[in-house]
């Protein structure tokens, strides 16, 4: 059973409340159709990594569920997506489908949820930018980057605390679609100015590499499930930085 299996299975307990936390309850069937859903934020304790790693996805499936109505459709290849990104075992497959469906039909925003996860992982913008990521891979899944996706993503973003520059670098790592005659831009992919030393280039390249190692990603609290979305930004960077030594070497 995987971490989703476990927190709503109820082996990992009631981890968190707020809005999140009320959805993942009513997945598990511990909020009844007479009880109204505390909808106030909620600092959880994160007992241990294996809390950590089942608040942030759950938050992460909560927020994709409502990226995936903001088109005003929610296509096989957002599904289809959504669970390779994931990397949803068998087991896993009803309690994330549960929590997903529920957060697909709640009639509220997303702002509340947005504002949680940055209440709990604010402090950590790595795992906010993993988060992001996840979402611009689901949005980008159909070849299309819809305009009301692409606002929802910059909202999360933004409520996530991150900057116009990373959620560039964002988007240019995770994102395929590319609006007619852009380039690849391998300095946005690193975060960095174009005219930038080779010296402070090399250190940022070597900083992502090290944020980005699965084991640190696992002991920030990255669950097994996202690790591919570790993998996708070192393959960005390295190809980044290869290509930016290329153009400065042939300049």
């Amino acid at each position: 059973m995987g971490i989703i299996g476990k927190l709503i299975g109820g082996t990992l307990g009631f981890a968190f409340g707020g809005p999140i936390g009320a959805l993942v309850g009513a997945a598990a069937g511990h909020v009844f159709a007479d009880r109204k859903p505390d909808r106030e934020s909620i600092q959880p304790r994160l007992k241990s990594p294996e809390h950590r790693q089942a608040v942030f996805m759950s938050s992460v499936i909560v927020l994709a569920a409502k990226l995936c109505k903001v088109d005003g459709q929610v296509t096989r290849d957002e599904i289809t997506t959504f669970k390779r990104v994931f990397s949803i075992p068998d087991g896993d497959t009803g309690a994330v489908g549960s929590l997903f469906n529920l957060a697909k039909e709640d009639p509220g925003g997303h702002e509340i949820y947005a504002r949680q996860v940055h209440e709990i992982f604010g402090h950590d913008r790595e795992m906010c930018k993993n988060l992001v990521a996840s979402l611009m891979a689901i949005a980008c899944a159909d070849g299309k980057f819809h305009p009301a996706e692409r606002r929802y993503i910059s909202d999360v973003a933004g409520i996530l605390g991150l900057t116009d520059l990373e959620l560039r670098q964002v988007e240019m790592m995770f994102s395929r679609v590319r609006a007619q005659g852009e380039e690849e831009d391998p300095y946005a992919v690193l975060g960095v100015a174009p005219d930038a030393s080779d010296a402070a280039i090399k250190a940022v390249h070597r900083k992502i590499l090290k944020e980005n190692h699965p084991d640190l990603a696992m002991a920030r609290g990255l669950p097994e499930e996202l690790m591919k979305i570790g993998d996708r930004k070192l393959a960005a960077a390295n190809a980044a930085y290869d290509e930016i030594k290329r153009r400065r070497k042939a300049a």
